[in-house]
């Protein structure tokens, strides 16, 4: 890194943690269908940013304060992560340990995680993910490393699981910038979760806190409407949606956001859109952004797969050229879009 560079960084890290020390809070809530942060409405852009705690101190801050130098709103980690470069085995270092408990190390680092963001004005997606960690459901070693179509359904250890969730709810009860996903995409194989069990983890984190927003991701088979009704019905506070990528409907997004929205009153959020080396380029992205935002959506993520291994180098060294150059546009366009704008009767998703 050049010094320029390194002192521009460093300066803004500086600004970010100077106010945080002066007490300035960093408070997510919702207001109808759209996030707030300190009280303001906000349409929220979140990075993918998986392995978080598996970063240094050093690049956290590093990284931190250049996301946010580019107008990120938000992180999207996984405090169970596998280790990306050995899918076969299970990591030894996930936040939970098989029986729900909480690896005492890993829960430092989350915090660690947590404050660095809070430093930076970083709002955070803390979304769980419970076949990554041995023992918490039923998914074996030997199963490790196939396609979720060749296994069975996957069952979690439930009470094991609430015992977890409930730990984290309790240890994060002074981070107000978070928000947590019970489980990523828990309508998949071996991510299953029914209904009851989804209700029955959301009353046991809003127990331990009534204030603390929960949703609970679905994956991209399920459609706009659906996705909706599953979020009222559950009584969840976010439309987490992985909408589908099979084909990526970049150019209707704000349609798509419409359909959700005719069902539900609550933001909606895009948390796994189209990786970019997908043959997607910086002009797709920059339609799925601004297309969500015009539809009403609440937030947006940049869903890469640099984001998943950060154990050896910062993100900014991982990211492709076309992802940087991504983020160096983004926000103008993203600044430059009417929030909710009205549907124009000619284009359909």
């Amino acid at each position: 890194m050049d010094t320029f560079r390194f002192l521009i960084i460093s300066l803004m890290a500086c600004c970010s943690c100077a106010t945080a020390a002066f007490g300035v809070p960093l408070a997510l809530n919702i207001d109808g269908d759209r996030f707030t942060v300190n009280g303001e409405p906000k349409y929220l852009v979140f990075v993918a940013y998986f392995d978080a705690l598996r970063v240094s101190n050093e690049n956290l801050a590093t990284d931190f304060a250049e996301l946010r130098g580019k107008g990120v709103d938000g992180l999207r980690i996984f405090p169970n992560w596998w280790k990306w470069s050995d899918m076969k085995h299970f990591p030894e270092d996930t936040l939970m340990r098989g029986d729900g408990n909480l690896r005492s190390e890993r829960l430092k680092k989350l915090k660690q995680v947590l404050d660095e963001a809070t430093a930076h004005g970083l709002v955070v997606d803390v979304s769980f993910a419970f076949e990554m960690v041995e023992g918490l459901s039923d998914l074996r070693a030997d199963q490790l490393g196939k396609s979720q179509g060749q296994l069975p359904v996957i069952n979690a250890h439930i009470d094991d699981l609430e015992r977890g969730l409930v730990a984290v709810t309790n240890e994060l009860q002074t981070y107000r910038n978070i928000f947590i996903d019970i489980q990523n995409e828990f309508n998949g194989r071996i991510t299953h979760l029914d209904k009851e069990q989804v209700k029955r983890l959301r009353d046991a984190i809003k127990k331990a806190d009534p204030r603390r927003l929960v949703t609970a991701s679905l994956a991209n088979e399920i459609g706009p409407e659906e996705v909706a009704e599953d979020t009222n019905e559950l009584e969840l506070d976010i439309v987490a949606w992985h909408e589908s990528r099979n084909p990526w409907h970049y150019d209707t997004m704000d349609e798509l956001t419409r359909r959700v929205k005719g069902v539900t009153n609550k933001p909606v959020y895009f948390g796994e859109p189209a990786y970019m080396d997908e043959g997607h380029g910086v002009d797709h992205f920059i339609a799925a952004v601004t297309n969500a935002k015009k539809g009403g959506a609440a937030a947006w993520t940049l869903h890469t797969q640099h984001g998943f291994d950060l154990a050896d180098a910062r993100f900014f060294e991982k990211i492709s050229d076309a992802e940087k150059l991504f983020l160096d546009q983004y926000k103008r366009h993203v600044d430059q879009t009417t929030w909710g704008a009205p549907a124009t009767p000619d284009k359909k998703p």
